[in-house]
């Protein structure tokens, strides 16, 4: 009989599974000295993680030996450490087609038969990891608590589909929505965008190249790919999300060019005024964290209704660690955001 093969990932996860358990008075005995910056004060649980994650020496994306293994990586995380959650009321997948382009999405209905108002939501994952399937759990959640159509959109990958196919498919999914709204359950005058990440920075194209969009969610995006901040040198390594990951990531979505384009880099864009009313959420200890802080600043100084706040003792990702209380509570905030944006 063949030997099963024991994958070293899994079982590392299997392990973090098992720290999160761990009481909260215990966890802060192991760390010893808390992890800070400035006001900040990472989690605990995350703490020790992250600092098994070290020891283990575990890499980043870049560090796999291929992109497929890069992204069955990008599972094996959110299978181990996000809470699963109950299939929406009603699930569907379709192609939905604008101008010639076809885009399969998955739209999760908290109400047959009842219209709502809806948020189309971009993965996260560097343009280049992450599916329908990798945030399912997270906007199952968004649709049954916020009371939401969610539509997860499929929008193709890099290096496969390098830049700008991602901007391309986000744009024409949601003005397919916009255009199918009653076929899908969706009241048309309430709907916004979202995204976590790279998802985000799709999420910003889209509000300013659809105007009849009403509201964004913005998670912890990625915003000049080129700018150097603090953040990026304060969290460069062993904060879950690397510099040189971030940097891989780029390589295949942009290549060596394509950085100054304002859809690469929406911080550039001359056009984020039309952007509209926006709730940016940042992680405190996170290599993107500062790419945040500008966009705040810009979105404000353009006069765009923006509401935002940064989740202290959070990585990047977070949405993805549900299985730490901590993660969850927040993830439990961005629900109420959509709630906000998208009721009121």
């Amino acid at each position: 009989m063949r030997a099963r093969l024991i994958d070293p990932e899994r079982l590392r996860m299997a392990f973090a599974r098992r720290l999160v358990k761990l009481p909260v008075a215990l966890v802060e005995r192991l760390v010893g000295s808390p992890e800070r910056d400035g006001e900040h004060v990472l989690d605990p649980h995350l703490q020790l993680i992250l600092r098994v994650q070290k020891l283990s020496g575990e890499g980043g994306f870049d560090r796999k030996p291929s992109l497929a293994e890069s992204r069955r990586s990008y599972h094996v995380l959110v299978d181990t450490l996000e809470r699963p959650e109950p299939p929406s009321a009603q699930e569907t997948e379709r192609t939905l087609t604008h101008d010639g382009l076809a885009v399969r999405v998955r739209v999760h209905h908290p109400a047959p038969g009842q219209r709502r108002p809806a948020l189309v939501y971009f993965h996260g994952g560097g343009f280049v990891v992450g599916d329908l399937d990798s945030h399912a759990a997270f906007l199952r959640r968004m649709a049954r608590e916020a009371d939401v159509v969610v539509v997860a959109v499929d929008y193709r990958l890099a290096p496969e589909h390098p830049f700008p196919a991602a901007v391309d498919d986000c744009i024409a999914a949601t003005c397919a929505v916009l255009a199918k709204a009653s076929e899908l359950g969706v009241d048309p005058e309430r709907v916004a965008v979202g995204g976590d990440s790279a998802g985000a920075n799709l999420a910003l194209n889209v509000t300013q190249a659809v105007p009849a969009v009403c509201g964004q969610l913005v998670l912890y995006p990625t915003t000049d790919v080129d700018l150097d901040t603090p953040s990026k040198h304060r969290f460069a390594t062993g904060f879950g999300l690397d510099r040189t990951t971030v940097d891989w990531f780029t390589e295949r979505y942009l290549g060596r060019s394509n950085h100054a384009d304002s859809r690469a880099s929406p911080l550039r864009s001359t056009t984020l005024d039309r952007c509209p009313r926006t709730i940016v959420v940042l992680a405190g200890f996170d290599v993107l964290r500062d790419e945040g802080r500008r966009l705040i600043e810009r979105l404000e100084r353009d006069g765009v209704s923006t509401t935002s706040r940064t989740e202290g003792a959070m990585i990047h990702g977070f949405i993805h660690l549900t299985r730490i209380a901590s993660c969850d509570a927040a993830t439990a905030r961005l629900a109420r955001d959509v709630r906000d944006l998208l009721h009121a």
